[in-house]
């Protein structure tokens, strides 16, 4: 699938090495074995068990750490983190200012890459209007403010579209943005079968071309964002993987007993069981 193939050749070409990555809201862990690649541990978030269970089957790694939470929710230590991706996932949410949960954990220069549905692109408005004319009643309207809704694979999730000024007045202060691409071109539009009855890499080299290029990228319905931690903060330093890993409630110290997470600040107790950490 192009959509696939163009994120792995762009995260590939962004990622670097390190200790600890998180692939937040991950589900079946699609692009998870990228970071298991580059990293010495990585945390695979995703709400669904049901998706998790099937990441665990996938990746076969005991280098990947199971986490079953809400992503809105704080639940690994601040200055923790190398690298954190988001891909796919903030536009099922009506705002994205949790984005400070997500990136506080970075360490200094720590870096960050999600994307998002642009509403301002106006290959949305052609599927729009190719939509209409259709009579599709499942097409999307990107100026719709009501909620609307895709399938997916555990069912339906709620889909909204953004501006990038919006995203960029979500980013906190102490993150940098390293760079602004635009992607989407062959699978967000009426060239979406093109892309399949030409070369694969050849198509994805147009399209990662194209994006870079500041006044089209801002065009395309697909924006990654790329983001750095400028801010300088001594990194924690814990030995285990999951003693950076905090209650999803208040953020207190997890101990675990053999067979759940007990929080010492709050008491709340988190199941763990076929190697998934519960902290819903």
């Amino acid at each position: 699938m192009h959509e696939d193939f163009l994120e792995r050749r762009l995260l590939n070409s962004r990622i670097r090495k390190g200790r600890y990555a998180v692939d937040f809201g991950g589900g079946y862990g699609r692009l998870t074995d990228i970071l298991l690649n580059n990293f010495d541990h990585v945390f695979l978030v995703d709400y669904s068990i049901r998706n998790l269970l099937n990441a665990k089957k996938k990746l076969g790694s005991d280098r990947v750490t199971f986490i079953a939470s809400d992503i809105r929710k704080q639940i690994i230590l601040d200055n923790s983190i190398d690298f954190e991706i988001c891909i796919r996932v903030f536009h099922h949410y009506p705002s994205i200012s949790f984005i400070n949960s997500i990136t506080r954990t970075l360490v200094p220069h720590g870096e960050f890459i999600f994307n998002f549905n642009n509403v301002e692109s106006p290959l949305f408005l052609l599927s729009l209007i190719k939509g209409i004319f259709k009579k599709d009643e499942k097409v999307l309207n990107p100026l719709k403010k009501e909620i609307q809704k895709i399938q997916v694979e555990s069912g339906t999730r709620d889909i909204y579209f953004a501006r990038l000024t919006s995203i960029i007045n979500s980013i906190p202060g102490y993150m940098s943005i390293k760079g602004i691409e635009g992607y989407g071109l062959f699978h967000n539009s009426k060239f979406e079968n093109v892309s399949t009855k030409l070369n694969l890499d050849k198509i994805t080299n147009l399209e990662l071309f194209l994006g870079k290029i500041d006044f089209l990228s801002r065009l395309f319905p697909d924006i990654f964002v790329f983001l750095e931690k400028n801010q300088y903060e001594n990194i924690t330093d814990l030995k285990e993987p999951t003693s950076i890993i905090v209650c999803s409630r208040c953020q207190g110290h997890l101990d675990y007993n053999g067979k759940n997470y007990k929080c010492e600040s709050c008491g709340s107790i988190f199941p763990a069981s076929d190697g998934i950490i519960d902290l819903r």
